[in-house]
């Protein structure tokens, strides 16, 4: 496996990298120690090039428009399980009312926040089994999504809840297909969709790993994502993957290393948060948890940047909500009225590309068919296809004469005269307006 600097590495030469002792990065780029690490990341993600919208608030984040049937929205977010907070109550979280930290109503402003940001794909940790059956299955039910959760081997006080990951029922299925649409690990769930209108299909992991910071830890860390990208590979090596969720450790950490320099089992990944146009959000700027004298920037979302272009990301909390949940040090903590968890939500809007085939791959075209246009050349490209085909020839009904065949050929040779004069990217654009059109 090739990084992106062409040196091979094996898959297990990768997990002995990951492997290495990491640890929690603390405030991210308010962290002077790792300040300049933020730098060189933001320079060299893959798509720096690319403007990328930034959404404040969820009411901002609700009125991101989606404008394409090949546009994805997800929302990852550790929701703090019942059990576990009952347990640490009189201890992590003493900071908390009694009557913002009972599951009842944590639940209810949970609820509030999903409703109100409605993403395509909703990956949660820390979810009670007991209560994904009781609340949070059939309340997402209610607004549209279904949803699954890890199945325990055994279910105990020391395995209270898993990951479960919900999807819009309206855009998306679980594929069912022979190698199976589930993946189940000790650590995550990986799940295979495809888009109903554009039959693009996608892979999503939805992890919670180790939290111990020890060495073992991140032995345990790199090996239990290790599982989920092997999964993703076996599913197939060319299908867009994201990764989302609680990584419980820092972006310094060597197991990020190895995801940002390498293609590890041939995923080639991104960080949302990494880029440039991220620079002063909430997540990466002040941590994705909170409790007093810790907020930790632990939650992340990996993207496959060769097929999917980052559109916009989730800067979950206003000023006034910034200020009233994390302080201006390290002082406050979460949850409270405002947000239910001790983990704020992280949130992206992706365009899945076409995918590309083997052998334009190994011909070193990949990357250039891949990339897709900014939002504003999208713009300008749709505008240019309405305005051509708005000059179309009108419906012929029976046979046509010779002159109305001479304007539909006139009207055609225009189009692909157009579609020609594009970048390779922006062709590989007008196709999907092309059968997005032919559907009606």
């Amino acid at each position: 496996m090739k990084n992106r600097n062409g040196e091979e590495h094996s898959s297990e030469e990768l997990l002995e990298l990951a492997c290495r002792s990491d640890a929690v990065g603390r405030t991210g780029r308010n962290d002077n120690g790792n300040l300049a690490d933020w730098e060189n990341w933001s320079r060299s993600h893959p798509q720096r090039d690319y403007s990328v919208a930034v959404r404040k608030g969820r009411e901002q984040w609700a009125e991101a428009e989606i404008r394409s049937d090949i546009q994805l929205s997800v929302v990852s977010w550790n929701i703090l399980s019942d059990t576990w907070y009952q347990k640490e109550k009189d201890s992590t979280y003493t900071h908390t009312p009694e009557e913002y930290g009972e599951w009842e109503q944590r639940f209810r402003l949970l609820m509030t926040w999903l409703e109100n940001m409605r993403p395509d794909i909703i990956t949660l940790q820390e979810v009670d089994y007991v209560l994904f059956e009781s609340h949070l299955l059939p309340s997402l039910r209610c607004i549209g999504y279904e949803g699954i959760i890890q199945k325990p081997k055994k279910m105990s006080s020391k395995q209270p809840c898993g990951n479960a990951t919900f999807w819009a029922s309206n855009k998306l299925h679980l594929m069912d297909d022979v190698g199976g649409s589930v993946g189940v690990f000790s650590r995550s769930l990986g799940t295979a969709f495809k888009m109903m209108e554009s039959e693009h299909t996608m892979c999503v992991a939805n992890v919670h790993l180790e939290s111990a910071q020890t060495k073992e830890g991140a032995n345990r860390r790199a090996r239990q994502l290790k599982s989920v990208l092997a999964w993703a590979q076996k599913k197939s090596p060319d299908l867009p993957l994201i990764v989302s969720g609680d990584c419980n450790t820092g972006a310094d950490s060597p197991l990020f290393a190895v995801l940002r320099e390498h293609q590890w089992y041939g995923h080639d990944l991104a960080s949302v948060y990494e880029h440039p146009s991220a620079e002063m959000t909430t997540p990466s700027a002040r941590g994705t948890f909170a409790v007093p004298g810790h907020h930790y920037f632990i939650d992340q979302i990996w993207y496959s940047h060769e097929s999917m272009r980052l559109d916009c990301l989730l800067d979950p909390l206003t000023k006034e909500e910034q200020d009233l949940c994390l302080g201006t040090g390290m002082e406050g903590g979460l949850p409270n009225r405002v947000c239910p968890s001790d983990h704020i939500p992280i949130g992206a809007i992706f365009t899945l590309s076409k995918p590309m085939d083997t052998t334009a791959k190994q011909a070193g075209i990949a990357s250039a068919q891949m990339r897709l246009p900014s939002p504003e050349i999208r713009s300008t490209i749709e505008e240019k296809f309405s305005e051509l085909n708005a000059q179309a020839p009108g419906k012929v009904k029976g046979k046509p004469t010779p002159e109305q065949i001479v304007e539909m050929k006139a009207h055609a040779a225009l189009l692909k005269g157009w579609i020609l004069s594009l970048p390779q990217e922006d062709q590989l654009y007008v196709q999907t307006l092309k059968r997005k059109k032919k559907r009606g």
